[in-house]
Parts: C-alpha cells; structure tokens; sequence
C-alpha cells in the first residue's frame, strides 16, 4: 500500500485554485482569497519537494532541537519572492502559516520550514507541527496571485527519521527516502 498521495487537478479545483500544476498560462481567473473574483498572474512554480512528521535525529534547528520540516523547492530560472505565501497542514485553512517579508527562494533553491509550534524562534517556524500519523501538506501563493492553492499533499503515517521526498527534486514521484537532504538535491 502506498505511504502518500499526491493531490492533483481535483482537490486544487475544490479548494477554489482552480490551477493545475502544470499550468503554464500568464494569468488565472479566480477568486483571491478574500473571495474577490478577478484575474492574476500565475504563480511562480514552487513546491513541496520533501517533508518529515517524525524528526528525532536527521536535522536540529538553531535551537538543537529536532521538529519537523517541509523543504520548498524552486525549479525555475528566477528568484520567488515569498511574501505572503501561506503554508499550511489543513486545507481548509490556507493561511496557517505566512511567510514573513524578505523571505525568498532562489533559482533552483530550497527553503526549509520548521513545522514545531515555535513561532518566536530564530528561522521560519509554523505555528503547528505535522502529524506523524498522516495529514496534509498545501501550499498557498500571495494575494498577489490571488491566494490559491499551488501545490498539496495528503500522507499517511510516516516513520521516525524517514523523509517524503519527490525524486527527482520537483517531479510528481513521491518516495519514502531513508536518507533525507533537507535543503539539498533529493537522491
């Protein structure tokens, strides 16, 4: 039995995005996220590329301590500026999480979050952690983009010290990796 399941066309739609994520137009008609219809520019691509619910020994924050993460990962040819972007572990609640100003990805980079409940720590910490025995994972653009929904996923219970990883970095192919790269190439 599989340990996850990419969400694709369905549950974007549903939660009002209305993009597939491999949309290539320059804009999309859509309600922001204060329900406001209009037309915005696409989203720069940027995705969930690898998450741990069980973190007891594979990397420690600036603190040692050792919470969960979710690595972001840009695969285009320009900087994404992440201000405003949302990231949250329940659908139905997009903005759970707002990245703070200043905070970008660079060209083919990666982003780590720490999902710790620690917000008043040094780094981007969530408010909430990830459930080791299975939730979701959505990432939300600014309003800027009209605050939908770019990319999500919805694991099952996970094992201590195991990574969720696309293979490779940014493909729709999810994999149980026992040698996580928070931050680094997933191989």
């Amino acid at each position: 039995m599989p340990m996850h399941r990419l969400l694709l066309f369905p549950l974007l739609t549903a939660c009002g995005g209305g993009v597939t994520l491999d949309d290539t137009s320059s804009t999309t008609t859509t309600t922001d996220d204060t329900g406001t219809p209009g037309t915005f520019p696409s989203a720069p691509e940027v995705v969930i590329n690898e998450f741990m619910a069980s973190n007891a020994s594979t990397i420690a924050d600036s603190s040692g301590a050792y919470p969960d993460w979710i690595e972001l990962y840009n695969p285009g040819a320009e900087a994404v500026d992440m201000d405003g972007w949302t990231l949250t572990d329940d659908l139905e609640e997009l903005d759970r999480y707002t990245f703070p100003e200043s905070t970008s990805i660079d060209a083919g980079g990666y982003l780590l979050v720490w999902a710790d409940g620690d917000e008043d720590q040094e780094g981007l910490h969530t408010a909430w952690n990830l459930d080791k025995n299975g939730e979701q994972i959505g990432l939300a653009a600014s309003s800027e983009y009209g605050g939908v929904l770019v990319d999500a996923i919805e694991y099952e219970s996970q094992a201590t010290d195991i990574s969720m990883a696309r293979m490779p970095d940014g493909s729709t192919t999810w994999e149980a990796d026992t040698t996580p790269t928070p931050r680094a190439t997933n191989e």
